[in-house]
Formats: C-alpha cells, sequence, structure tokens
C-alpha cells in the first residue's frame, strides 16, 4: 500500500499495463453513457433534485459539446478530450469533483448522437448531476498516523499535508475511486435498473468513498493530530478553517440522502462533541484502496456549530 510521501520509480512495462488498465476503463465508461443515453429522455422526470452551490455553473454538457449542422440537421460533436476536461473542471474552480473528471467525459462521450440531438437539455441536466457533487481541493484528503494524502490545490492552502509530498498517493486513490463508482453504476446495468437508479447509484458510490476512504474529517482525533492544519498552522478543531471543512463533508451527506442513500445508523448516546472528534477509520486501519473495497454508507453526521 502506498505511503503518503512514497516515492517510486515506474518502469516502461508497469506504465503499459497503467495505460491498457486506463483504456479497459474508458471503453467501460463509454457503454455506461450509451446505456444511461437509451432511455435518459424517457426518465427524465424521476432526476433527483440536488443543492447547487450559486457558484457552481450549470449546463455543462452544452459546454462539453458544441452544435454542428449536416445535410440540414442538428447534432451535437464532443469537444476534444482536453476541452471537455477544462468545462468540466471550470464549473467550479478548486474544486475535488468527486464524480471524477475522466470518468464523466468518458460516460458523456458513450450518449449517442441521435438522442443528444433529441434533447440535448435532459443531457445537461444528467451531467449537471455529476458536476454537482464537490468539495474544496483544500479540504480534501487525509493525515493518519501511517499515511498522509492532499489533494492537489493552491499553495499553502492544504489542511492535511503538502500535495506535492502526496501526489503519487492522490493519484492512486482518485483511481480507486473512479473504480469503486464504475463497479457500482455497472451492478446497477446488470440489475435492469432504471436509468435514473443507474446515475443515483454512481453518484451515490461517488461520495460513499470519498467519505468513507478519500476525505476525512479533519477534526477526528486519528486525524487532526497529523494533520497540517495541526503541525504547521497550529490551529485547534474549532478553527473556522477546520470547521469549515467538516461543513464541506456534511454537505456531501445530504446529497446523498437527496440521492435515496441512508447513512451508517448514529451511535447511541454520542454527544454532538464526541460526533465531531470521532475517530474517521473505525478498525485503525488505512483507507482501503482495492478493487474490492466493499460497498458502504458514509458514517453518522458530524454536529457543524
Amino acid at each position: 500500500m502506498p505511503g503518503g510521501k512514497l516515492k517510486k520509480t515506474v518502469t516502461t512495462a508497469v506504465k503499459r499495463r497503467r495505460l491498457d488498465v486506463h483504456g479497459d476503463r474508458d471503453v467501460a465508461a463509454n457503454k455506461i453513457g450509451e446505456v444511461l443515453s437509451k432511455a435518459l429522455i424517457a426518465e427524465i422526470a424521476k432526476l433527483p433534485l440536488l443543492n447547487y452551490r450559486v457558484s457552481l455553473r450549470r449546463s455543462v454538457f452544452s459546454r462539453m459539446t458544441r452544435e454542428e449542422v449536416l445535410h440540414g440537421k442538428k447534432f451535437r460533436k464532443f469537444r476534444p478530450d482536453k476541452d471537455m476536461n477544462r468545462v468540466f473542471r471550470a464549473a467550479e474552480k478548486n474544486q475535488d469533483e468527486l464524480f471524477s473528471t475522466a470518468l464523466t467525459r468518458n460516460i458523456v462521450k458513450g450518449f449517442r448522437l441521435t438522442e443528444m440531438a433529441k434533447d440535448p437539455e435532459a443531457f445537461n441536466l444528467l451531467v449537471d448531476l455529476m458536476s454537482a457533487i464537490r468539495i474544496s481541493t483544500s479540504h480534501s484528503g487525509y493525515s493518519l498516523k501511517t499515511e498522509t494524502m492532499q489533494h492537489p490545490t493552491q499553495a499553502k492552502s492544504g489542511l492535511f499535508d503538502d500535495p506535492d509530498d502526496t501526489a503519487s498517493n492522490h493519484a492512486f486513490m482518485d483511481a480507486r475511486r473512479r473504480a469503486y463508482v464504475t463497479r457500482a453504476m455497472n451492478e446497477a446495468i446488470d440489475a435492469k435498473l432504471p436509468v435514473m437508479d443507474i446515475a443515483k447509484a454512481g453518484l451515490r458510490a461517488a461520495i460513499e468513498y470519498t467519505l468513507n476512504h478519500f476525505t476525512a474529517p479533519i477534526t477526528a482525533d486519528d486525524v487532526f493530530p497529523h494533520s497540517r492544519l495541526k503541525k504547521v498552522l497550529n490551529a485547534s478543531i474549532s478553527d473556522p478553517k477546520a470547521k469549515a471543512q467538516l461543513r464541506s463533508r456534511e454537505e456531501m451527506k445530504g446529497q446523498y440522502e437527496r440521492l435515496g442513500g441512508v447513512l451508517r445508523l448514529a451511535i447511541p448516546g454520542e454527544t454532538n462533541a464526541q460526533s465531531v472528534t470521532r475517530n474517521w477509520r473505525r478498525d485503525g486501519t488505512t483507507p482501503l484502496q482495492g478493487d474490492d473495497v466493499a460497498i458502504e454508507p458514509p458514517s453518522p453526521r458530524r454536529f457543524v456549530a
């Protein structure tokens, strides 16, 4: 399991295997997009209602594609990959996209052109769902005694560690999150669930993996003592930065519930103060990183003053 500051030498063969894996995942995402697009327009009325921050730009799909006319008929064409990535990230800057940029792009590229032409707004609504679940990059990561990870963020803004020191761990965890989400959506497809249920399964999975394995509550007893917020900034758990980070996670729990998810049961007798410092890792382990991570709801609510 990679440590937070471990630097590895990657051979050409390993790089080639990674490219092959990425190619396989891109194809899998394309297939998910094709499935979603087949019945999206018919089911758009069942779209779940999420909270959208004022700072989040909507209609992402329209900017990831462009309208063209061929033989007098209008259709939408995908922009180059780098432009699709830029547009998705720019919908709200300095954010960790829980439903990853690469996964979103490849799902979109699986959409059927004929369906996209019928009702582009339906596809805007779906992609905006994927875009809505974000956490500030400075708030994204974890710091345990055994390992740390800080999402790339603006200089000196990370609460858990220096992102330059944990870049390899972040890349690894990001890939694990994408695999977890893809698996959840494929299981929903195999179960022949309606399109909106497939989408919700993926969105819930993105939140589950993030809160359970990718982004810790900074105030937790097993996290805070090892954090940059404590060791470098010499702050306390009542610092506004700590409260803002905790609030970010709790907002994602709200989104999870709007998507039909149910959080783990509250801990009997736990006080508000105890919920703030409750350990992130219940068994003292480092975050689970394999392809076989069990699908599990996020933890109970933590109190934010």
